[in-house]
């Protein structure tokens, strides 16, 4: 009896081996290339700013080849030049973040689309995960500083100031001459009632070409 149950375990300890394998991925470099004149196609769509049309041919692709990282990163430059929140382009870059679960930038798209769909505390938890997932990368990603500008942008627009506050600034380590980043930042101190901080962003962002500014400062000053 006990031989004819390790005989049983062995069968299905085989059986499961062989489904682990056809479950692996396998690139068929065909078909692939296919795809890739595909994407450069969406690719110069999107140069000439058709990226409605250029979404459609990344979705089509997105379907044959859903390991195809590339298709991602233009799916976010297409959707955020046309500010396409479409469901179809969320649940495309979702796919692309369940797939590529430890890609910092990945959690940063999916964010982005949710700010654009003004879903802000959705945005905030992913932009807060893509810091997360971040932290361990030595080489931070081209978005890297966005994520705590947009985190700040969200915040402010759920009324959270003085978190925008705190996210603007770690921005502006980066991103020294942003003029809008500190009106920005400005209106964010104006309404936790620091007047003195935000007629100093006001000033430097009017220094840094933004008129806009000045307007903020005559209402500060009445």
């Amino acid at each position: 009896m006990k031989n004819h149950l390790l005989i049983l375990f062995f069968v299905l300890l085989c059986s499961f081996s062989t489904l682990a394998q056809e479950a692996e991925y396998v690139v068929d470099m065909v078909q692939r290339n296919k795809l890739i004149a595909e994407v450069n196609k969406a690719k110069g769509l999107i140069s000439n700013s058709q990226n409605d049309k250029a979404i459609s041919i990344l979705l089509k692709v997105n379907k044959s080849d859903s390991v195809f990282a590339e298709v991602y990163h233009e799916m976010y430059k297409a959707a955020l030049l046309s500010s396409n929140s479409s469901d179809s382009v969320l649940f495309c870059l979702l796919k692309g973040k369940r797939i590529f679960s430890d890609d910092d930038v990945m959690c940063f798209y999916v964010a982005d689309i949710q700010r654009i769909r003004k879903n802000y505390s959705k945005a905030i938890l992913l932009y807060t995960e893509a810091i997360k997932l971040s932290a361990v990368i030595q080489e931070k990603s081209f978005f890297y500083v966005d994520y705590f500008k947009n985190r700040a942008y969200c915040y402010s627009k759920i009324q959270n100031y003085k978190l925008a506050i705190i996210d603007y600034s770690e921005y502006l380590k980066y991103r020294t001459n942003d003029a809008i980043a500190y009106q920005n930042r400005a209106i964010c101190y104006s309404n936790t009632g620091n007047k003195k901080s935000a007629l100093e962003d006001l000033n430097k962002s009017l220094s840094l070409g933004n008129k806009s500014a000045k307007n903020y400062i005559d209402k500060l000053l009445k």
